[in-house]
């Protein structure tokens, strides 16, 4: 099994949306949610992704979020929301 990324930086959130994929749509919601005082943190495979979401100061865990690893170190069990943003609906459906 692949290693889970160090999450620690995660651990207080709770009550929050974790949203999965960090594409247009992704990016859009989570200026929402930051503008709204919504704590969220954005959880995506993607290397671009994952240095975008950082660059525009949102927390990151750079993860399949398919895997339920992932989910657990981003704070599933902690969170109000799931939202899969994903630019690929193959791997929306995985979730």
């Amino acid at each position: 099994p692949d290693a889970v990324p160090d999450a620690a930086h995660l651990a207080h959130l709770a009550d929050h949306v974790i949203v999965a994929g960090y594409g247009a749509q992704a990016e859009a919601l989570a200026a929402a949610l930051a503008g709204a005082g919504v704590p969220f943190a954005i959880a995506t495979l993607s290397p671009d992704g994952a240095r975008a979401a950082d660059a525009d100061g949102h927390p990151v865990l750079r993860g399949d979020y398919t895997r339920q690893p992932i989910l657990d170190a981003v704070g599933l069990g902690r969170a109000r929301d799931l939202v899969v943003a994903d630019d690929a609906p193959g791997t929306a459906h995985r979730v």
